[in-house]
Order: C-alpha cells, then sequence, then structure tokens
C-alpha cells in the first residue's frame, strides 16, 4: 500500500513497521515543509499521488471527507485513528487488519474507514 502519514502519527513508531513490512511510507513528521501543510493540502497531495492518508485528525478530516464527496472529488482513502496518541502497538495491529480485508491499493479509493479500539 501507498501510505502517507499525517504529521501526528509517529514515523518512528507506525511508520518503521509499516515500512517493515512492505508498505510504501510518506512520513509528513520527515519533512518540515511538508509537515506544516494544511489539512485541505494534505488531502489534496495524497489524492494527487494515490497515498492513503492515516491521521487522527479525525474532525478536520470528516469535513473534508464530506467535502469533497459533496464536489465529487476523488481520494485514495482516509484511515481516521481513534486510538490514544501512544498507543502504537494498537494502532498498527489494527492497520494491519484493515488491510488484510482491504489488500489492494484500490479498496481503498473514496473510503474514509475509522481505525480505533474493538
Amino acid at each position: 500500500m501507498r501510505l502517507l502519514l499525517d504529521a501526528h502519527v509517529s514515523s518512528r513508531h507506525v511508520g518503521r513497521k509499516l515500512v517493515r513490512v512492505g508498505h510504501d511510507v510518506l512520513a509528513l513528521d520527515q519533512n518540515e515543509t511538508l509537515a506544516r501543510l494544511a489539512d485541505e493540502d494534505v488531502l489534496a497531495l495524497s489524492a494527487a499521488q494515490q497515498w492513503i492518508v492515516i491521521t487522527p485528525n479525525v474532525r478536520h478530516f470528516v469535513v473534508l471527507a464530506r467535502v469533497w464527496a459533496e464536489a465529487r472529488r476523488s481520494h485514495a482513502g482516509m484511515i481516521l485513528v481513534t486510538l490514544p496518541h501512544t498507543a502504537y502497538g494498537a494502532l498498527s495491529r489494527r492497520l494491519d487488519e484493515a488491510f488484510s480485508i482491504r489488500p489492494a491499493q484500490a479498496d481503498w479509493i473514496d473510503r474514509v474507514e475509522f481505525v480505533g479500539r474493538g
């Protein structure tokens, strides 16, 4: 999978594991300019480059998902994280589960999925 980790997702704790299991990961926290992008710009970048966004910024990205759907704009997918910020192991497990259910990049187009306790 091509995954874009929002600046609030740890590339060290989450991104490294995703890379280890074979995902292509762009971690915004690794680039000062990208880390400062506005949410709309993060979504536009991910859509243009076909990266699935993984973000704990649920409040803003739910709104963006609705706005984009109403405008008939397509995106590569969003995974909205409702786990505590430091729940790295739980997040990794939930992402593994989500990708085993939807293993193809195309399965995520215009999909918004919540990943949290469960």
